[in-house]
């Protein structure tokens, strides 16, 4: 039932998750982060089973810290998508799979903003947007109608609120709070909370 989201701007990425924690009827909390940070200019949101979940971030951001300390210099954001990919399939084909569903985002110099989606499978693609759950029915649409890849800020935080208005009014599950940073050339930012009335 997790919503995650992220979408590319003129130079930085906006990547989101619902901070709703649940499990089956049950509602745990409603500030529950789902962001990794994996290298000072990207990072992972990701949904799944609350353990795999919680356990494959860590693991993927831990090994790439070791990769940059091991060779004094830190992966762009695709090579990193592509180390996540690589281990969701290697461990897809070991006793205990990850079951954990991801949206990759990040800013390098050369490349600019880049956003990937990652899947349980380990289908990676390099999308301008991409939305992971339930929520896609309802917003891959809007945000194929909306998004711009040269958007401001600003127009970034209206769109949120935008796909956050559809999520209210269509789906069934009530995601009210949404948990979002920027990532651009100076970093991943501050967290920043947004609820929808």
């Amino acid at each position: 039932m997790e919503c995650l989201l992220a979408f590319v701007g003129a130079d930085f990425v906006l990547i989101a998750a619902d901070a709703t924690a649940r499990r089956s009827i049950l509602q745990y909390c409603q500030d529950l982060d789902r962001f990794v940070q994996l290298t000072a200019n990207s990072g992972v949101v990701g949904a799944g089973d609350e353990g795999d979940r919680v356990q494959f971030c860590e693991y993927i951001a831990k090994n790439v810290q070791l990769y940059k300390m091991r060779n004094g210099y830190e992966l762009s954001t695709h090579a990193v998508a592509n180390y996540t990919r690589r281990n969701i399939a290697d461990f897809l084909r070991s006793r205990s799979p990850y079951q954990v569903n991801m949206v990759i985002g990040g800013y390098d110099k050369e490349a600019g903003p880049s956003v990937y989606f990652l899947d349980y499978l380990g289908c990676l693609n390099k999308q301008n947007f991409a939305i992971q759950g339930y929520a896609s029915n309802f917003l891959s649409g809007l945000l194929h109608q909306h998004h711009n890849p040269n958007m401001s800020r600003e127009d970034a935080r209206v769109l949120l609120m935008q796909c956050m208005q559809e999520l209210k009014k269509r789906f069934m599950v009530a995601q009210p709070f949404f948990i979002y940073r920027f990532i651009d050339e100076n970093g991943v930012g501050d967290p920043q909370t947004v609820h929808v009335e």
